[in-house]
């Protein structure tokens, strides 16, 4: 699809913003696969600190997508909080990013999970542009080096498993 976009569409709509998005999108999904280099990202947590990703190498990080209107999310949910259970924040960051519209319904969903781990509500699309995010919830996990090793549509890793069993093998029990 990159090759298409770039020798069919003229530099003109290039330039839009949509050809602009379009390009995003389409380097997001390329990047996201495994093997390539997540997209760097600097977003404000919900207690108002400074999440980047480029200052996370070094850990592995697990980049959870979800939404409070999300069932499959929440139903996730009791999973991702076992996975920051098992594996402690110096090993494994875990940063989940909700794709709410309401914060209000985002903020109601939180006070029920009770996360112990790096929540963000986005008011800007651009990270999920960047992470191609289609159908949710999506997970993806980034290596020591900044590298997606993990990536949960493109595994059909619906239970998890594949997940847990490659955080045994790489963190440990």
């Amino acid at each position: 699809m990159l090759r298409f976009y770039n020798a069919t569409f003229p530099d003109s709509l290039k330039r839009t913003f949509e050809g602009k998005e379009i390009l995003k999108k389409l380097s997001g999904r390329i990047n996201t696969k495994k093997g390539g280099e997540a997209p760097d990202f600097m977003a404000k947590d919900i207690t108002g600190k400074t999440i980047a990703l480029s200052k996370l190498h070094g850990k592995y990080v697990l980049l959870d997508f979800w939404a409070s209107w999300c069932v499959p999310c929440m139903h996730e949910m009791p999973e991702i909080k076992s996975i920051r259970e098992k594996y402690s924040p110096e090993k494994l960051a875990l940063i989940s990013i909700s794709l709410d519209d309401n914060y209000n319904e985002f903020k109601a969903a939180i006070a029920k999970i009770k996360p112990t781990w790096t929540e963000i509500y986005i008011t800007n699309r651009d990270l999920i542009n960047r992470y191609a995010i289609g159908p949710i919830p999506q997970l993806y996990l980034i290596d020591r080096n900044g590298y997606v090793i993990y990536n949960k549509e493109e595994e059909k890793d619906y239970d998890l498993t594949k997940l847990k069993q490659l955080l045994s093998q790489i963190i440990g029990k």
